[in-house]
């Protein structure tokens, strides 16, 4: 039982900020973790977190132990200890004292959160070569978290730690993968294939309107290219990790093609939106320095979300990092779009004085349109990924699976209405006065 507390609006935000940065999706979710621990001070360090099922372990193997104090009392070594955690409980825990997240000693606070943790090994349980292994199953199923609480004041720790996390399939075999995400490698492949048909579709539109194709419709098959590959990559690194707990290599595929697929992603949502090479040969210099601010955030969120996946959240600043991949995710999108609202307002001011304003109309409601499906975009995937995604342990496949499906029906829409054809194709012939006069009531607000 948790105890009865009144939370008061600060603890409330504190909690839903705890909740958006530490349930964060990641790409590696579980694995044979290998972490060296040098000199810490940190009462509470968190390694990983892991859903299991009734027959799920948990495996610890430390070495090379060493402790210093700078007290005068010697060390009390049962008081340095992993624990496993609910994760549920320790989010509960730190919304009661936000001031003192990351600063305190849980394994001793029992009295505040009661049978809240499980000891996996304690410090004074060491060989005489300083190290331990040690293999515990879990109470039940549930997303736990594997922590490291030391209660020793003015006290360092160093040390090299292996965790593993795994449940047992029927067969006695280990799954390194938690409930839910056992389908993820099939899901990827799948979508992967997708995309590979999709490429061969774009090639054919573009073969059969070749008079039509722009320098931006094959840096539109880049993009579909590097996301199969990406999705590729992704479903070998998910296949090996769950049956090896490792991705052999994969992972560094990954990061490679999702660097390239998320550059290329932002860069052709801009230059589209902008109506480059299509409706004007050459970007203006707003627009350029616009894409140039966009795919600098871009890099900075890239290297924020590998650094994040990478290490874990057992390094120092990984909250930090995680705020910041959030914050300019959310920032980026609003530079994304900034092209798209120019070209409009530009072709809004242009209509009456050039005399072509159902040519306009046609360009700007195409800009619209574009505008919507990407707003959309961002919001359903945004949401599936930071709220649904967590909500419990059988949801990680699924909760993939539409984000993914979401993401191709965005690319069917980007690449519809940015298909190779006539610019005429663009323009409904209608009365000027009447495209003038739909121009001023549709986009009077931009």
């Amino acid at each position: 039982m948790l105890p009865n507390c009144q939370c008061n609006i600060h603890q409330i935000c504190i909690l839903v900020l705890t909740l958006f940065v530490i349930h964060l999706p990641s790409h590696v979710n579980a694995e044979i973790k290998s972490v060296t621990i040098s000199s810490d001070f940190r009462p509470t360090i968190i390694f990983t977190d892991f859903c299991f099922r009734d027959n799920g372990y948990v495996s610890i193997a430390i070495s090379d132990v060493s402790v210093s104090t700078t007290s005068t009392t010697p060390t009390n070594n049962s008081r340095l200890s992993f624990l496993l955690v609910g994760i549920d409980v320790m989010l509960y825990y730190f919304a009661i004292y936000p001031e003192e997240d990351g600063k305190i000693c849980i394994a001793e606070d029992s009295g505040i959160v009661p049978d809240a943790f499980h000891t996996i090994a304690r410090f004074d349980e060491l060989s005489r070569e300083s190290s331990l292994k040690r293999t515990l199953p879990v109470p039940k199923a549930d997303r736990y978290g594997i922590y490291f609480s030391n209660c020793e004041p003015n006290s360092s720790v160093s040390m090299n730690l292996v965790v593993e996390t795994y449940n047992l399939n029927n067969d006695t075999t280990k799954d390194y993968l938690g409930i839910g995400d056992a389908e993820k490698p099939k899901v990827y492949l799948r979508f992967s294939a997708v995309y590979v048909l999709f490429i061969a579709i774009w090639f054919l539109t573009c073969y059969m309107n070749k008079e039509f194709v722009h320098k931006v419709h094959w840096l539109m098959a880049v993009l579909l290219l590097s996301k199969a590959l990406n999705l590729l990559c992704a479903a070998e690194d998910k296949y090996y990790t769950k049956i090896t707990g490792t991705p052999h290599g994969w992972d560094v595929m990954f990061y490679t093609f999702y660097f390239i697929r998320a550059l290329l992603f932002l860069t052709v949502i801009m230059l589209t939106g902008s109506g480059w090479s299509f409706l004007r040969p050459y970007l203006q210099t707003r627009q350029k320095l616009v894409l140039a601010i966009g795919i600098s955030l871009q890099i900075i969120t890239n290297v924020s979300y590998i650094y994040v996946n990478d290490n874990g959240p057992f390094k120092k600043n990984y909250t930090y990092w995680n705020t910041a991949f959030i914050l300019l995710d959310a920032f980026g999108f609003s530079v994304v779009i900034v092209p798209t609202i120019m070209s409009i307002r530009s072709l809004k001011e242009s209509a009456k004085a050039d005399g072509t304003a159902a040519r306009t109309l046609a360009r700007m409601t195409l800009l619209r349109d574009f505008l919507v499906c990407a707003g959309m975009y961002w919001y359903l995937t945004r949401t599936m990924k930071y709220f649904i995604w967590y909500d419990d342990c059988f949801s990680g496949s699924w909760t993939d699976a539409w984000v993914e499906t979401f993401t191709v029906i965005f690319y069917i829409a980007m690449f519809y209405l940015f298909r190779p054809k006539d610019e005429n194709e663009y323009v409904v012939v209608q009365d000027e006065e009447v495209s003038l006069a739909t121009i001023h009531r549709e986009f009077e607000n931009i």
